[in-house]
C-alpha cells in the first residue's frame, strides 16, 4: 500500500455520505504533465501540479470522498481524493480535456494499489467513465439548446 494521505471526516449525511478534509500535505506523482505549473488556491480546494506531474494538495482540502457503486473503505480514500481534485483542476479549465480518461485511469491504478480487489476497480472505473459519457451528453444537449433559444431570439426579430 502507497502512502495514505492524512485526514479527518468533516461531516457525514446518511451511512455512506462522508465529507472529508486533509490536515497535513500530501504530495503525489500523477504522470499528467501540463506544459506549466498549475496553482489553485482558493477556498479549500488548494492544488499545485507541476510540469513533472507531482501534485501537492495542501491542508485544509475538502472532498467528498469516493462516490458510485463503492464504500469509503482504506483502499478508496487516497484515489478518491486524487481523482476528485484533478477533475476539479479539469472542471475548471486549467487541464484540457484529453486529460480526462488518464485521471479516470490512474483512479483505476491508485485503488488497486491500495489493495482494492480488481474486480471492484474495474468496475469503480467503469462507472465513472458512465458517468463522465452522460455528464459530457447533457452539457452537449444544454449547449444545443441555447443555440436554438439563441436562433428562435434572433429569428422573432
Amino acid at each position: 500500500m502507497k502512502e495514505q494521505p492524512k485526514y479527518k471526516v468533516v461531516s457525514q449525511s446518511g451511512l455512506f455520505k462522508k465529507r472529508y478534509k486533509l490536515t497535513k500535505k500530501f504530495r503525489i506523482r500523477t504522470g499528467i504533465c501540463p506544459s506549466e505549473t498549475i496553482s489553485l488556491l482558493k477556498n479549500n480546494m488548494n492544488i499545485i501540479i507541476y510540469t513533472g506531474g507531482q501534485i501537492d494538495l495542501f491542508s485544509g482540502f475538502l472532498w467528498d470522498g469516493p462516490s458510485g457503486p463503492t464504500f469509503d473503505t482504506v483502499d478508496s480514500i487516497r484515489a478518491s481524493l486524487v481523482h476528485d481534485a484533478l477533475c476539479h483542476l479539469s472542471d475548471e479549465g486549467y487541464l484540457p480535456p484529453y486529460y480526462n480518461h488518464i485521471i479516470d485511469v490512474l483512479l483505476k491504478i491508485h485503488c488497486i494499489e491500495d489493495g482494492m480487489n480488481k474486480w471492484r476497480a474495474y468496475t469503480w472505473y467503469f462507472c465513472v467513465r458512465l458517468w463522465r459519457a452522460a455528464r459530457r451528453f447533457k452539457r452537449r444537449k444544454q449547449k444545443i439548446r441555447v443555440i436554438r433559444i439563441v436562433e428562435e431570439n434572433q429569428n422573432e426579430r
